[in-house]
């Protein structure tokens, strides 16, 4: 592997969240630099982590000749570096017609549905190309929404069997490797209109949120010369990860502290029943040992449900 600082810091990633096992690892490509990156970098990590690279690009059926020329790139640009590639196509528009969702919302569950089928059928981990500035992009959204603390979290570097190991580095760290690759990519022209949410927080929000930061005199970014609004919201979400872990403990705690009350209640009758010499003379055998049976499970599931609540401490 190359000394590059930033395949360095991709596998330090790579390495904290546990991404790569040994094995097939198909990168979602659609032909943008962040996709375009990811597949380049881990062209270069397949040795250390025993990799086999293939990749898949998701035709939406929108954007006419623009996809087209997506798809193109993306099949040239396999060839050229020998990874295998699956094309998918999906019918975006009709799909957003039947599901009243907006055409972005339609065609994330398109592509992610042919994600999963695609796994389905060949195993391993699907890389998405997400990088620092999507995850500042996705906990603004959130706020903007007023979502939940758990959306405040941002997006996870792991989920199932989907990997980001583009998380912790920035679009501008993206960009300076490609071009130091002499690396060609293709750009999405709906990117650049600010009528969709995330692209006017991209484009004008994080910036503005940049300007008000440095102008107050606040230093922010760290060694890797993070950009400091991207920093400063990325950080804060990761105060969000505690919080939400903490308040999914706390439901879990109250659900097995509930479900505990009704065993004991259970338990409590079999035991009144058992410990009654008239029910044990005159009820049939068969009654008795069933009442037997059931407190014995009972007292089986409330170990487990000590056990648990122990777990959560």
């Amino acid at each position: 592997m190359s000394d590059n600082p930033f395949f360095l810091r991709v596998a330090a990633t790579a390495d904290r969240f546990s991404m790569l096992p040994p094995g097939r690892v198909t990168v979602c490509l659609s032909g943008g630099a962040d996709s375009v990156a990811l597949l380049r970098v881990l062209l270069e990590l397949r040795e250390r982590y025993a990799l086999t690279v293939t990749a898949v690009h998701v035709h939406h059926g929108i954007r006419g000749d623009e996809a087209s020329r997506d798809e193109r790139f993306c099949r040239a640009l396999c060839e050229r570096l020998g990874v295998p590639l699956t094309v998918r196509r999906a019918d975006v528009p009709a799909l957003a017609r039947a599901s009243g969702d907006s055409l972005e919302l339609a065609a994330r569950k398109a592509r992610y549905a042919a994600f999963e089928a695609l796994q389905a059928q060949c195993g391993g981990v699907f890389a998405t190309a997400h990088t620092l500035n999507d995850n500042a992009e996705t906990v603004v959204h959130a706020f903007l929404r007023s979502r939940a603390p758990s959306s405040l979290c941002g997006i996870p570097p792991v989920r199932g069997f989907f990997v980001r190991p583009l998380l912790e580095r920035t679009r501008a760290e993206v960009e300076d490797y490609l071009a130091s690759l002499g690396q060609p990519f293709v750009t999405d022209a709906t990117n650049a209109d600010e009528r969709y949410t995330r692209n006017f927080i991209r484009h004008t929000l994080l910036p503005l949120m940049q300007r008000l930061a440095y102008a107050s005199g606040v230093t922010l970014g760290d060694a890797f010369d993070m950009p400091g609004a991207v920093t400063m919201v990325t950080r804060n979400a990761k105060l969000y990860i505690p919080m939400d872990e903490l308040v999914d403990k706390a439901a879990e705690r109250a659900r097995l502290t509930k479900e505990r009350e009704s065993v004991v209640k259970q338990l409590t009758q079999c035991d009144a029943k058992l410990g009654n010499e008239t029910f044990l003379s005159k009820a049939p055998a068969q009654v008795v040992e069933g009442v037997r049976t059931n407190a014995e499970s009972l007292r089986k599931k409330l170990a487990l449900i000590d056990e648990s609540l122990a777990a959560l401490g």
